[in-house]
Order: C-alpha cells, then sequence, then structure tokens
C-alpha cells in the first residue's frame, strides 16, 4: 500500500500513492477541495509519512485553523467565530501539541499565491518529504512565460514540470485545480473536459478525480486513471464534528 487518500474505498481500488506520481483532484468553487487535500495530509502524516503542504490560494493561518479542526473534530463554523466549548479548546491545544511535537514532519510552507514549480523544489530539497500538497494550483506561476496557469501554456509547463520533480525526487505530488462551471452537467458529475484553463494535468496526472459537493454530502469519481480505476464514492460530512464516512456509490444513482 502507498500513501493514503484517506477515503478507504478509493484507497482500496487504487491501493495508495506511489513515488513519481503526480494526483490531481479537480472540483467546482466551494465543493470542499482543501478539505479533501487536508484529510489526505492528515492520513498521510498519521501513516507515518512526512508531509509538505503549500496553501497557494488560502491564507496560511486560515488553512492552519482547518487542519485543526479536522485533526481535533471540531465545527470549523464555531472555531472561526471563537464559539468552541471549553473541551473543545482543549481537543485543538492536543491536537496541535502532536502535530508539532515531531518536528518536520508536518510541514506547511509560508509562500503565498504566485509560487513556482522552483520554489516547491528549493522546500522539497531543504525538508525531504515523502509527499506534497498544493491546495490551488490554478494560482502558481510558470517560470518560463512568467504567466499564471490560467494561461494554456503555463498550466501545461506548470503539470509537465510538476511530474517531473515527482519523478526525480521519487516523492507524490498533489495538487487541486478548479473546474469550468460553463462545462459542468449536473447529471455526468466533473468530466475530463470540465478541467479549467488548459489539459496540463490531465496529460501529466497519474490519477485525476473529481469533486463535487451537494448539501452536505461529498461525491468524488474517477476522472482519469493511468492504473486501478477507483469506484465513485459518497462521502457524508458531520460539519460539527469534522467526521467523513465514505460509502461506494454509482454515479447515475446519485442526485448530483
Amino acid at each position: 500500500m502507498g500513501i493514503p487518500f484517506g477515503i478507504d474505498s478509493i484507497d482500496e481500488d487504487f491501493y495508495g500513492f506511489q513515488p513519481g506520481m503526480l494526483i490531481t483532484l479537480m472540483g467546482r468553487q466551494k465543493s470542499g477541495k482543501s478539505w479533501s487535500t487536508i484529510k489526505s495530509a492528515l492520513e498521510a502524516w498519521k501513516e507515518g509519512y512526512t508531509v509538505l503542504v503549500f496553501s497557494v490560494e488560502m491564507d496560511v493561518n486560515v488553512f492552519r485553523q482547518r487542519i485543526l479542526c479536522l485533526g481535533a473534530g471540531v465545527s470549523p463554523s464555531r472555531m472561526r467565530r471563537g464559539r468552541l466549548f471549553p473541551n473543545e479548546k482543549e481537543q485543538v491545544r492536543e491536537f496541535n501539541k502532536l502535530l508539532t511535537e515531531e518536528e518536520g514532519r508536518f510541514l506547511i510552507s509560508k509562500k503565498k499565491a504566485g509560487i513556482t514549480v522552483d520554489v516547491i523544489r528549493e522546500e522539497v530539497a531543504q525538508y525531504n518529504p515523502n509527499i506534497v500538497y498544493i491546495d490551488g494550483f490554478s494560482f502558481m506561476v510558470d517560470a518560463k512565460t512568467g504567466r499564471m496557469t490560467s494561461d494554456w501554456q503555463a498550466n501545461e509547463n506548470v503539470a509537465d514540470a510538476l511530474k517531473e520533480l515527482a519523478m526525480e525526487e521519487e516523492i507524490v505530488i498533489f495538487v487541486n485545480t478548479q473546474v469550468q462551471e460553463k462545462q459542468y452537467m449536473p447529471k455526468h458529475g466533473i468530466e475530463a473536459r470540465t478541467i479549467a484553463s488548459g489539459t496540463g494535468l490531465l496529460k501529466a496526472s497519474d490519477l485525476v478525480l473529481g469533486q463535487n459537493k451537494d448539501g452536505d454530502d461529498i461525491t468524488i469519481n474517477c476522472v482519469y486513471s493511468r492504473y486501478e480505476w477507483p469506484d465513485t464514492v459518497v462521502i457524508d460530512v458531520d460539519w460539527e464534528t469534522m467526521n467523513m464516512v465514505s460509502t461506494r456509490a454509482k454515479l447515475e444513482d446519485l442526485n448530483v
């Protein structure tokens, strides 16, 4: 078994992420891509892997708060408003202590929007992670063209460079990115044609997953795979406790 995504049925089908792989999670805005990325990062950390996370789209402090909510099992909404109960505050403190006591195993980069693959390469050389998570591929910049990945050529250049980095360093790189709302068809779920800006990630990735959110449920389907083809899953999220329970499902049976 390789590094887990953190969704049991997907891990059973795909057998984890192996060194050299580029993994993409694509989805509509506000579909919970960051939450799934954080869940995967925490599961990898729990399994003993060294994790390096880049929050390209979100403020680092907000991103860290989400990590603590998911890890401690408390409401993100009430934490943001400062309304956690005393026992929940203690849960957060205990989890934060656990997360930081093994120095250098769960790392959050201080780099922000506009980062390049060269920046990621430097931190990989410094921290030697097993897996790198990039929350916000759409906000990365291509060093060759100087453009963001909303440009198709920059999109392809950055995707190719990430795959090259994964193979050179024998690590896993996991990115999330947005899809085009105008191309989204509810009855089909997330498809390859809905990916935004360019097809670089579709060409370079070993596994592409599509994520959608309907109420409290998150649906993840396989868009593309070089290896095993994971079944579609529905994840029931309790946003008060951040408990995520997944079940296998067929997309045609879903109301999405």
